[in-house]
């Protein structure tokens, strides 16, 4: 792996390790950032979404796939911008901020790499359009920053659409900047052509749906939740079919 590379592969360790905690045990997370303990399921939901934003990291570092790396830096450096708004207004409390500056500083560390490497964007492969599968996760990613916008600014909008009772919490826009990040990755990824990101996309969105349940059938939130986890696995199904009709097409052409 080339420098730049590591920083993202660093910084995806780190965020699967935070989601992971989120997800199995949130309360003695939010006591060491000195925040209260809640329980409503969203910090849960949060640690889901970092959980695949980590993979994500994993997967492109381990690809040397440069557009995300490269777009990767004012993303997760806006995350400190969302959670310091969050905490000016006071929706939560500054221990919220100790997260965005630590994702503040892996944009930098990755900046620097990619400075020091003097690695350009690159573009789209010979600049066609984008393949099917492409296509597919682009517009995944369109769903998802919408869905990220309406946790942020509506959130209890949003959760009436779902059938979800309203929230006091802050949680639900927590959870909606790293799916903000996390849908503009696929835009870059589909835009881009990253087939390693497009492929492990599949199983990473189906897997929200098994997580989603497990915490509908645990008696964490209402069934409603689950309506996202069928939007996730919907979308992988659609993915991993284009990929398939994609690889079936030139032994179709070769007989």
């Amino acid at each position: 792996m080339s420098y730049a590379a590591k920083t993202v592969f660093a910084f995806g360790c780190y965020i699967l390790a935070l989601g992971a905690s989120l997800v199995l045990f949130p309360n003695p997370v939010l006591g060491l950032l000195r925040m209260p303990p809640t329980t409503e399921v969203w910090i849960r939901v949060a640690g889901l979404v970092l959980l695949n934003l980590g993979a994500n990291d994993l997967v492109a570092s381990r690809s040397e796939l440069r557009p995300y790396m490269t777009w990767s830096v004012p993303l997760r450096a806006l995350v400190i911008v969302f959670f310091g708004t969050f905490v000016l207004v006071g929706l939560a409390r500054p221990g919220l901020w100790l997260l965005g500056i630590l994702d503040l500083a892996g944009a930098l560390w990755t900046w620097s790499a990619l400075r020091r490497e003097s690695l350009g964007q690159w573009s789209a492969p010979g600049g066609a359009r984008m393949s099917y599968p492409a296509k597919t996760v682009f517009v995944f990613g369109c769903l998802t920053v919408a869905l990220a916008a309406g946790f942020v600014l509506i959130p209890n909008r949003v959760l009436g659409l779902l059938l979800l009772p309203p929230t006091m919490e802050v949680w639900i826009r927590v959870a909606g900047v790293p799916m903000l990040v996390l849908g503009a990755s696929a835009l870059i990824a589909g835009r881009s052509e990253l087939r390693p990101y497009i492929t492990w996309s599949v199983p990473l969105r189906a897997s929200g749906f098994l997580v989603l349940g497990a915490f509908v059938l645990a008696g964490l939130t209402q069934p409603g939740l689950w309506i996202l986890g069928v939007i996730n696995l919907a979308g992988a199904l659609w993915t991993w079919s284009a990929l398939r009709s994609g690889s079936q097409r030139p032994a179709a052409h070769a007989a």
